[in-house]
């Protein structure tokens, strides 16, 4: 809480801090204006900040696994525009799940990570490629994540999964309705919990950039009621997104024929793979032995139809005893 307020008050931000100790706040407000006699910085009660406050940091280790319910605050400022919390585990925690629907939030993982490497490198000069963060970074959110689902991985959640085209969509659609259980759109997760389109996180952080939050909104998935959920064509693209689905419950690959999921994703406003410069039946060829790894169930959609399709998903659901 100390760096992080020195930070904001340093850059020129109006801050203000709360929390349960006001008396703690106010040593805290004292010190940073003895750095920073400039600062505008002050302390206030939790139910008094101001509406138009714009970020909200937390830096108590309230909501922390396994305690997740804990938040610093009850609500938030109606103004909120991006919520960080430094609490990583859980990825989706209790304060960051309060803002508005169009506010941005980060957990605390890629600070951990970052840190961490930082110390390798004053200490041992070590130096860290991006990539190699992000990896590090993708390997710890799904490693958090199993580890949590070990006491709840008999809940089955019924994940659908296969290429652009398959009828994921349209399919858990109807099955969730007809099965009773919230249904879950991964991509639609995403676009509300970033408050920006699928596409314009592609465009503003490249494909790296969307499979890391798609990592991270997965895992956050371990702590949502039993759900269909619905996956992107890309989810099983990694080993450890294919865990995470795996240990999430029982997965169903919607499988479908080359030549009908092109006819089906012509719109290249929807899909962001389209626009790239790789085919899209390379990019098939590489997903097809992804989606059978992850697999529990596997439903052939060639030339059914939807009714087609949801009737065959049922039936295998209700074989296995999962609906």
């Amino acid at each position: 809480s100390r760096v992080m307020a020195y930070h904001l008050a340093n850059a020129g931000a109006k801050v203000l801090i709360t929390g349960r100790n006001l008396s703690k706040a106010k040593t805290l407000r004292n010190e940073l204006r003895g750095y920073l006699p400039d600062a505008d910085v002050d302390i206030m009660p939790a139910t008094q900040l101001p509406r138009a406050t714009e970020i909200v940091v937390n830096g108590t280790p309230l909501g922390m696994y396994p305690h997740e319910e804990g938040t610093p605050l009850e609500k938030l400022p109606v103004g909120t525009a991006y919520v960080f919390d430094a609490v990583y585990n859980p990825p989706l925690t209790t304060i960051m799940k309060l803002a508005p629907g169009n506010a941005k939030t980060r957990n605390g993982l890629l600070m951990l990570v970052l840190q961490a490497a930082y110390a390798q490198t004053i200490w041992f000069g070590t130096q860290f490629e991006q990539a190699s963060l992000t990896r590090i970074l993708r390997l710890l959110a799904g490693g958090m994540a199993k580890k949590r689902l070990k006491s709840i991985y008999g809940k089955s959640n019924i994940v659908l999964c296969g290429f652009m085209g398959s009828g994921k969509t349209s399919v858990s659609r109807v099955v969730a309705k007809r099965a009773g259980l919230p249904l879950i759109d991964i991509d639609a997760y995403i676009e509300q919990t970033q408050g920006r389109s699928v596409r314009q996180i592609f465009a503003d952080e490249g494909e790296e950039g969307f499979r890391r939050i798609e990592t991270q909104t997965m895992a956050a998935l371990a702590y949502e009621p039993k759900s269909i959920i619905s996956c992107g064509g890309g989810a099983c693209n990694s080993a450890i997104n294919r865990g995470i689905l795996k240990a999430l419950g029982t997965v169903v690959y919607l499988k479908v024929p080359l030549e009908e999921a092109i006819a089906r994703i012509s719109d290249p406003s929807t899909r962001p793979l389209l626009s790239g410069e790789r085919p899209v039946s390379e990019i098939y060829e590489e997903r097809m032995p992804l989606y059978r790894d992850a697999a529990d169930i596997t439903i052939n959609t060639a030339g059914k139809g939807l009714g087609g399709n949801v009737a065959q998903v049922i039936g295998a659901l209700r074989r296995n005893k999962l609906i």
